[in-house]
């Protein structure tokens, strides 16, 4: 028995997310790529909008699952959960209230904060960062090889700047950008 924290997708340290609409405007499906342009691995959402609940699945390439992105239903801040394939919490984003700039935090499942999120809706540019300093940034910035193929909007990268990150660390900085970017998109 293989673990889902084995194969391709958990050898990268930059993960490129280009978002692709599914089979119906509630389903929205995204693809990864790494540095070389190959694809590593996809996200599925049965996109849940404004204050209904959602799941969302991170996949390999070999379809097996390796964690999902959750939230049942809200009435003011979201409170998002990242899980392994186990079903193991690997973390809980919290919204934060704050003007113009959003924030939100990592917690452990007792509250323990793990990471702070902070960044510009704007100019699209968020990082993960706790007291040992920045964990991971997501931007639409592309560089290199794959600027060329993917230049508009709902195209994300996430670089992970620890290069001793963990599986299940990359595995949550990947789904805090789903987290963000459905958010994003219910505020507007």
């Amino acid at each position: 028995m293989t673990s889902a924290f084995s194969g391709n997708f958990f050898k990268e340290n930059e993960y490129f997310i280009d978002q692709k609409f599914g089979t119906s405007w509630f389903v929205v499906d995204y693809k990864i790529y790494n540095t070389s342009g190959d694809q590593i691995g996809m996200i599925r959402s049965d996109g849940g909008r404004g204050i209904s609940p959602f799941t969302i699945q991170v996949f390999d390439l070999n379809n097996q699952l390796l964690g999902t992105i959750s939230r049942g239903w809200i009435f003011w801040m979201s409170k998002i959960t990242i899980a392994d394939a186990n079903k193991k919490i690997l973390g809980i984003v919290k919204q934060k209230f704050r003007w113009f700039s959003p924030q939100f935090h990592l917690t452990d499942e007792l509250g323990i904060a793990l990471a702070e999120i902070n960044g510009d809706w704007g100019a699209w540019n968020f990082t993960i960062s706790n007291s040992y300093g920045d964990m991971a940034t997501i931007t639409q910035k592309w560089a290199g090889v794959l600027k060329e193929v993917f230049t508009t909007v709902d195209k994300y990268v996430v670089s992970i700047k620890s290069p001793k990150a963990s599986p299940q660390e990359k595995l949550a900085m990947v789904a805090i950008a789903i987290i963000i970017d459905t958010l994003y998109k219910q505020k507007k």
